[in-house]
């Protein structure tokens, strides 16, 4: 049986079939077409439930990078029900996911820190065990995509959902 992962983010979508493993954004046009990512050895099987909220970045105000989620975030209002983006940073990966679930977040998408297009699985760290979210990796060129429409400041809707085939 195929799996699947939906995400909808505002007027694109990025849907992530594991069978395939390709993320693909339909629209904007700007950033439409196949990514590829890597899983969580951690967290809520990806084909174990459908999770829908708005996207959100995470902030945790410390230099040199903000959204790293590597200190105790500052913007958990901001981060409740929402599917949030995180950029890869100096700590372990269950300690993003875990910190941004603490916030109240539906799932976390880890965005790669290497050009070129890098994804990998994600190992669980101290913590990862911890985790009930799901959480996945995409590419550096495909999270800055994503994170310039969420800097747009339109209201981002994201759904996570692990059974659809049609994704118009």
């Amino acid at each position: 049986m195929r799996n699947f992962l939906l995400l909808v983010i505002s007027c694109f979508a990025i849907t992530a079939v594991s069978a395939q493993t390709a993320v693909i954004v339909n629209s904007p046009p700007s950033i439409a077409g196949a990514k590829i990512f890597g899983v969580a050895q951690f967290g809520a099987d990806l084909a174990s439930d459908t999770w829908t909220g708005d996207a959100a970045l995470a902030d945790d105000g410390t230099a040199p990078n903000p959204n790293d989620a590597c200190e105790a975030l500052v913007n958990t209002g901001d981060l409740d029900g929402k599917v949030v983006l995180i950029d890869r940073g100096n700590c372990e990966f269950g300690f993003k996911c875990l910190a941004a679930e603490n916030a109240g977040a539906l799932a976390v998408i880890i965005v790669n820190n290497a050009a070129g297009g890098v994804v990998q699985d994600m190992g669980p760290g101290a913590v990862g065990a911890q985790v009930t979210i799901p959480c996945v990796l995409i590419s550096l060129e495909d999270g800055a995509a994503i994170k310039a429409e969420l800097a747009n400041g339109d209201r981002k809707s994201t759904r996570l959902n692990s059974s659809h085939t049609d994704i118009s």
